[in-house]
């Protein structure tokens, strides 16, 4: 006795007709009557009545009918368990974000996890600093940073939007005459930052943010509300976005750089994140969504 054996009873029976079954499923006439000979040979009882309307189920064939229901809604029910837990089974990724990026960065990974139901995403805001910690003990396996890709070189560091710089500055501040700035003009300034100094590395021609930390006074801080207040306080100005929080601050202007200095955002990927062969494709799309989104 065999599952093939027992599917072709049960669907004859429901049918009433071995033809009209054999059509359903198929298969030919003749497969399924001799599937059906060989069960009753091997039960030694006779489950059907053949005529030229169809086929009836004999006492024993009712009895074996009712046997086996319970096997076939065991098989059903066992069906649908491993659907649903295939459903509820997902693909972990933990996804580490600045809390300072742009809204379209942050719309662009809700809209991608939206578009793959088979991960459980899990996001955090955490500072550059704490990103990278967590990356390198494995317990996240993508940071959206403003952290420079020369830091930690082991990990896998890709640009995924660039942002043209700006500086804000206090209206009472003399640079807030200008209506650009130049590098020169940081020349015995206080700046305040919530990232490390990008230095002179350069990517694609397209050069960073235009000091390092030994060239002027910088004071850093990833806590964004601490610059902002020494900033509303004209106690120094602050490297920014062309977008900020500090253009809907009415003491404070937003002045664009001369020179094209650009703000970078770095997706950020843990070697032990890269071992996993599954992920490729995961982060091929979060970086293909992210790049989209560039101003």
């Amino acid at each position: 006795m065999d599952y093939q054996q027992l599917m072709f009873f049960r669907e004859v029976t429901k049918n009433g007709n071995i033809s009209k079954t054999a059509d359903q499923l198929f298969v030919s006439r003749q497969t399924i009557s001799a599937a059906l000979g060989r069960l009753e040979e091997e039960l030694g009882y006779t489950l059907l009545t053949r005529g030229k309307n169809g086929v009836e189920l004999t006492s024993d064939g009712k009895l074996f009918s009712s046997r086996i229901e319970s096997f076939f809604l065991s098989g059903e029910q066992l069906m649908q368990d491993m659907a649903d837990y295939g459903r509820s089974y997902r693909i972990p990724l933990k996804i580490g974000m600045t809390p300072c990026l742009e809204y379209p960065l942050y719309h662009a990974v809700e809209q991608w996890q939206t578009d793959h139901p088979e991960l459980q995403v899990t996001i955090e805001q955490l500072p550059g600093k704490k990103s990278t910690e967590r990356l390198i003990e494995g317990t996240l396996d993508v940071a959206l940073t403003l952290m420079p890709s020369y830091a930690n070189s082991g990990f896998l560091s890709e640009i995924v939007a660039e942002y043209p710089l700006c500086l804000a500055v206090h209206r009472d501040h003399p640079l807030a005459r200008k209506e650009s700035v130049a590098y020169t003009d940081l020349v015995g300034e206080t700046i305040l930052s919530t990232t490390l100094g990008y230095g002179d590395m350069e990517y694609e021609g397209q050069e960073f943010m235009p000091y390092a930390p030994d060239q002027f006074h910088y004071v850093y801080s990833e806590d964004m509300s601490l610059s902002l207040s020494k900033l509303i306080y004209n106690q120094g100005v602050m490297l920014c976005r062309a977008t900020t929080v500090a253009d809907h601050i009415d003491c404070l202007k937003v002045i664009p750089f001369e020179d094209g200095y650009t703000f970078p955002i770095f997706l950020r990927i843990s070697d032990q994140t890269l071992k996993k062969k599954e992920y490729d494709r995961i982060i091929h799309d979060l970086k293909k969504a992210l790049i989209q989104t560039e101003t």
